[in-house]
């Protein structure tokens, strides 16, 4: 897109406003400019789907080059998300079965004890 100019081209002034007893169906000058016209907007519409689509992988805490935003936040779940998308089930079970007897022992000490009357 870089070679081609940003400018329609130039419609004669007899081709924009034809004569309505004259013309009833459009010229090959016509279909010529709406058809420039419409790889003009294909162009643009092509560039600002690549522009997106740019814009979306970098953004993403699931690609390589994420750089988390401007948070520590961003960044903590971008590196969760990375470790949580290599496991297994296996992984999950275990690391909740660990995380359940360590809460469990923890709320067995603090838990208030009753004194024998």
């Amino acid at each position: 897109m870089s070679k081609n100019k940003n400018t329609l081209p130039q419609v004669p002034t007899d081709l924009a406003t034809p004569d309505p007893g004259e013309v009833k169906g459009m010229t090959i000058s016509e279909i010529r400019y709406q058809r420039a016209l419409v790889a003009l907007q294909k162009e643009f519409c092509k560039e600002k789907i690549g522009h997106s689509v740019r814009k979306l992988k970098t953004s993403s805490p699931f690609s390589k080059n994420y750089d988390g935003g401007n948070s520590s936040f961003g960044r903590v779940g971008a590196i969760a998300g990375k470790l949580i998308a290599g496991m297994s089930y296996l992984d999950y079970a275990l690391i909740g079965f660990s995380v359940f007897s360590n809460v469990r022992k923890i709320l067995k000490i603090a838990k208030p004890r009753k004194s024998k009357k």
